[in-house]
């Protein structure tokens, strides 16, 4: 792992934002960064090869086909605002916990 992706599965390994993730996981052929399989996230932490190479559109369309969200975060900025990292993570599992909660009619029980 690179030193930003050591730092940011630090901050997610210790259950700081409330849900577990695993890290250098296989999803099909692939290998995410981190990933947190009730909120259907993956974390990936980018060096500069991902700006100047557009490998990653396939690889996302996969992983998204999967089911999961992703989360696209530069070295940069882990470096810059580590903190601003963390509150985009939180964010981004927000998102994805509203959205795998059931609506009215798929599942849920209706509201009155």
């Amino acid at each position: 792992m690179t030193l930003e992706e050591l730092r940011v599965w630090g901050a997610v390994r210790r259950n700081g934002f409330g849900v577990r993730f695993n890290r250098q996981e296989p999803i099909g052929k692939y290998i995410v960064d981190f990933i947190c399989h009730k909120a259907r996230l993956i974390v990936e932490i980018d060096g500069e090869h991902h700006l100047h190479y557009g490998n990653d559109k396939i690889r996302d369309e996969y992983l998204q086909s999967q089911g999961y969200s992703i989360l696209r975060i530069q070295n940069i900025e882990v470096r810059r605002d580590f903190n601003l990292v963390c509150d985009k993570i939180a964010t981004a599992l927000q998102i994805c916990a509203a959205r795998l909660l059931p609506q009215n009619g798929e599942g849920g029980r209706a509201k009155p």
